[in-house]
Formats: C-alpha cells, structure tokens, sequence
C-alpha cells in the first residue's frame, strides 16, 4: 500500500506511461507488485507479444497492473536490440493514437509534459501549433529526429522565431519523440530498481530470429517470474 506522500498514478502517466515523472512512481512500487507479479509479467508479455506481431493487445483492467507492464517490458525488450526497436515503434504507435484523440488545447500541455517541449496552442487555424526554434531544436537534437529530413528545421514553417505546425504534423512529432523516448535502453536503467533485482525475477526472452525469417523470432518470458511470486505467498 502506498503512502499518501509518495507519487500517485495519474491518468497521464497510465496513458504514456514514458512520461517523465512515471518513472519516480514506478521506482516507488515494491518488486512484488512489478517484477515478481505474476499478473504483471502476463501483461508485460502480451505486450511483447504484440510488438512482435504475434497477439493483439488488450489493456489490463487494473491500472497499476499495466502502468507497471510497460516497464517490466521495456526491461525485457532493452536486452534484445530487435525487440527494442519493435516494441518502441509500437508502443508509440498506441501512444499516438490516445494522443490524437486528445482535445486540441491538451495536446500542447500532453507533448510539454512528455518531452518538454512548451508548445502553443493558437486557435483553429491550419498551422495551429507552435514553438520557439530554440525549444524545438532542443527537441530534434534530444530524440535525434534530424536523422529524417522531414524534422529538418529548414523543412519547417518558420515566421518570427518560431515554428508552426498542423494537427497532423504535431501528431506526427509527438508520435516520433516517443518512438526514440521508449526506444533508450538507458533511462530505464536510471529506474531505483536494479537490473541484478530485475533478473532475480524475470529472465530475459530468449529471441532468436530464425535465419530464413525474421519475422518468426521466437519469445518466450520465464516462468522464474510466477514461480518466485508463488514462493513469496507461501512464505
């Protein structure tokens, strides 16, 4: 049970759950109720399963069951540089379709606090989002977006110092920052819970693609993870 002093889950951080913030939360949910649950690990492979291709994902019915799925299998994925690339591209694929939903005025505030990036919402218009060149830059050189030339500052529309964009475009920005967000092994390592821990529960999957095809590369998540949940209840 957590105290009232420590971080809550918010219903930002269960939608995009590589918020920055998310991850003080995390750190704060005891191992039993990350690593070694065994309903977390199901969920953490469904997820898995899905970036993989091989299963349609459906969300937990318990919040803090799938807000800790996303970082059970971010660990996973980190150790396997084909299955980092997939379940980041598809998990920013999920991310960026609740954020297209999101109401205009909240998509500025959603990408802030995302990425932090303090873009503007000016009204209905067709370029109805903007930033300041340096915040975006600062931005492109972050997630090195620049490698794709779309991101390019010269590619933009840019009046008075700032850069503007369309609903799509910002949907299309947001969609590719969390792509390389998610995909940085290394600030799931900045987690308080330690990769020795983090094994101790679950093994990482054994992914192997299969010389003629790829796209058949085989997952599988230890049942150490249920195992040692079990051991626990019964101590």
């Amino acid at each position: 049970m957590l105290s009232q002093k420590e971080p809550v889950l918010t219903d930002m951080m269960l939608r995009y759950p590589f918020v920055h913030h998310s991850r003080r939360f995390f750190d704060s949910i005891p191992i039993e109720e990350s690593f070694s649950s065994r309903e977390v690990v199901r969920q953490a492979e469904m997820r898995l399963m899905s970036a993989l291709g091989r299963a349609n994902y459906e969300p937990h019915v318990t919040e803090l069951v799938e807000f800790s799925s996303f970082f059970v299998s971010a660990f996973v994925a980190s150790q396997e540089s084909l299955l980092a690339g997939r379940f980041a591209k598809r998990e920013a694929e999920r991310s960026r379709g609740l954020f297209e939903r999101e109401d205009a005025r909240d998509k500025a505030i959603v990408i802030r606090e995302c990425f932090g990036i303090g873009i503007q919402y000016g009204g209905d218009s067709r370029y109805g989002y903007s930033a300041g060149v340096e915040e975006y830059l600062a931005l492109v050189s972050k997630y090195e977006l620049a490698k794709a030339q779309r991101w390019k500052l010269v590619r933009q529309a840019l009046s008075a110092g700032r850069v503007y964009f369309t609903d799509n475009v910002v949907n299309d920005l947001f969609g590719d920052s969390a792509e390389s967000d998610i995909g940085w092994s290394e600030e799931l390592e900045e987690s308080a819970v330690s990769k020795a821990a983090c094994r101790a529960q679950v093994e990482s999957p054994d992914i192997r693609p299969r010389p003629q095809n790829e796209d058949r590369a085989e997952l599988q998540l230890h049942r150490r993870a249920s195992e040692a949940s079990d051991r626990g209840r019964e101590t």
